[in-house]
């Protein structure tokens, strides 16, 4: 069967007559059947057909010259055995795309003849003799499968995230338990307020916000993310301190919810971010530990529990497996972690999974990031998520617990995700430093400052004392007035 590209300005061999119907696309071949064109491309047998052979010869023209492929014919084909041997030879020359189709398309219409009967035959070809392993494109492909197995295979072992670790605080263990000052209140004979709270999380260190483009509500870029960081600590210690008369702290709790940095995992945000997501992740971690050594000033103890959040993540989509250690915040944990490896007063526990376990006194507490929870929909709102995934989740703990006799259950959930503060029984959902952006302005979402969730753990009552600490001032404008209360249609006397 000879093999030719079916077109107009290049009849086929002779012996062959070639015609079409005037109005349609359907193509006849005396001698030989008949065929119809419905996809672009149609391969049957050995006859390649185009719908549009005008545009698609001037397209082939600019990349298979005809200087290029009798360069294929004389000095590749002899010496390779297969064609895809060739066209990697071609693209590596000429820096650019190749497809074996084309080629193929391309010197059939030049030689009216099958490339592959140009391509070396003989038991040993000369060019693996001779050609060094890293320039045969052959040797390179087997190479990567290769190394791609051996990378599937450390990842299942858990190597990566224990070199991570070495490499960062040069110890693969570290502390995955709660401290034991959190576990007995102290002997205490006035009243006792118990251990406050600062939960920490959706930071999004390394994003802009444009004030523009949500009517000038908030502004935020690497500046503003420090000095919020910075007036969280230092407003949550103004509260805790001038809110109660001479009060006892054991220590404070500053759990670390996720979302730390910005991330590259929505591509509108990678283009408009700051700064590249390492320099993003070394600023986080170094405004973070400020806020810790501020605290560690106040408190004989400070509690560092950690999660990871889904902005920090390394692929686009979603992953269980190896999720928390395939994760920028994960780096940024550890490198918190070896910030105050060798200070007795700071306690930090990265964790492995999703969520983390810890308790105070009584109240067992969990830590997610909460962007599992899905939903939202209707006059409810977020609360029907929250909800529903509280529920699963006690759940699912009670049944494992249940099971393996681990200590799994929880009586407050804490996650982030929604960048909205309630303070909850059963569960509290944390604000967020960033605050209001183009997302939340497009999707109709309510206005809300940005703020971070502080509470009281009672050894007696549970979590009291819910209050917010916001991260920006108000603006104040010439309506606000100064009395301590007013009343609407009021004489002045």
């Amino acid at each position: 069967m000879i093999r030719f590209f079916l077109q107009h300005s290049n009849p086929p061999p002779p012996g062959l007559r070639v015609g079409r119907e005037r109005g349609t696309h359907r193509f006849w071949i005396h001698g030989i059947f008949s065929l119809k064109l419905y996809p672009t491309y149609t391969y049957i047998t050995s006859i390649y057909c185009q719908r549009d052979p005008f545009r698609y010869n001037k397209i082939m023209q600019k990349i298979w010259t005809d200087e290029r492929l009798e360069w294929m014919k004389r000095d590749v084909l002899p010496k390779h055995r297969t064609l895809r041997e060739c066209v990697d030879v071609a693209a590596i020359k000429f820096n650019m795309k190749v497809s074996i189709r084309n080629f193929q398309v391309a010197f059939v219409q030049k030689y009216h003849a099958n490339p592959g009967a140009y391509l070396l035959t003989s038991p040993l070809p000369p060019v693996l003799k001779d050609t060094p392993p890293l320039e045969n494109p052959a040797f390179l492909r087997k190479r990567i499968a290769q190394l791609e197995k051996e990378i599937k295979a450390s990842r299942g072992s858990g190597e990566v995230a224990a070199l991570v670790k070495s490499i960062l605080h040069g110890a693969v263990q570290e502390p995955l338990s709660p401290p034991d000052w959190l576990q007995s209140p102290p002997k205490h004979k006035k009243l006792f307020h118990g251990v406050p709270t600062l939960f920490i999380s959706d930071i999004h260190h390394g994003e802009t916000v444009f004030p523009l483009q949500v009517n000038s509500v908030n502004n935020f870029n690497m500046e503003v993310s420090n000095a919020r960081i910075r007036r969280v600590f230092e407003r949550a210690l103004y509260l805790l301190d001038s809110v109660f008369q001479n009060p006892e702290y054991p220590g404070i709790v500053v759990p670390l919810g996720g979302d730390m940095v910005s991330g590259n995992i929505h591509e509108e945000i990678r283009e408009t971010n700051e700064v590249p997501i390492f320099e993003a992740v070394l600023d986080c971690a170094a405004a973070i530990s400020a806020g810790i050594n501020l605290l560690k000033c106040r408190f004989p103890h400070v509690f560092v529990p950690c999660v990871v959040g889904n902005h920090g993540r390394l692929d686009k989509k979603p992953r269980a497996k190896h999720g928390p250690s395939d994760n920028y915040e994960y780096i940024l944990y550890h490198m918190i972690l070896k910030e105050f490896a060798k200070d007795p007063k700071v306690t930090v526990m990265v964790s492995d999974s999703f969520s983390a376990h810890y308790r105070i006194y009584g109240t067992r507490y969990m830590l997610t990031h909460g962007d599992n929870f899905k939903g939202g929909s209707g006059i409810a709102g977020n609360y029907t998520p929250w909800s529903l995934g509280d529920f699963r989740l006690r759940k699912q703990m009670q049944t494992m617990s249940s099971w393996t006799k681990s200590p799994t259950e929880y009586d407050v959930l804490l996650f982030g995700h929604f960048h909205t503060y309630f303070p909850g029984r059963g569960f509290v959902v944390n604000g967020s430093i960033k605050g209001f952006d183009e997302f939340a302005k497009k999707m109709g979402f309510p206005f809300e400052p940005p703020q971070q969730a502080l509470w009281l753990t009672n050894p007696d009552y549970g979590m009291t004392f819910n209050c917010s600490v916001f991260a920006e001032d108000p603006v104040k404008s010439a309506k606000d007035t100064t009395e301590w209360l007013s009343l609407p249609n009021a004489s002045k006397k």
